[in-house]
């Protein structure tokens, strides 16, 4: 069975709080990041989330690609609406800080 983490130093990192049911674990750190801080995520995620979907493909792992069905049912059920859909709407949630600058 393939190594689900393929950062060798994962062990040496402090574990994230599991807030969000992504389909792919190592993939939560970044997706955590995005949406409670608007921090710029991947490529992958970044054309994701822009509804990109020739561009997620293309830059997809094969794991992530084989649970983009997943990926869209986490995007629908657990995101903000205004968090994902467009480059722009990407670009908006970034800008503001995510979660974090509804707060401020």
């Amino acid at each position: 069975m393939p190594n689900p983490n393929p950062n060798p130093d994962a062990a040496a990192q402090p574990a994230l709080e599991t807030r969000y049911r992504v389909p792919v674990a190592y993939m939560h750190g970044g997706v955590q990041r995005y949406l409670d801080h608007g921090i710029p995520p991947g490529s992958f995620l970044k054309a994701l989330f822009s509804n990109d979907l020739k561009e997620a493909f293309h830059k997809a792992d094969d794991q992530n690609i084989a649970l983009m069905r997943e990926w869209v049912r986490f995007m629908f059920n657990d995101m903000p609406g205004n968090s994902q859909g467009s480059p722009e709407a990407v670009e908006a949630w970034i800008a503001h800080g995510g979660l974090s600058g509804e707060e401020a």
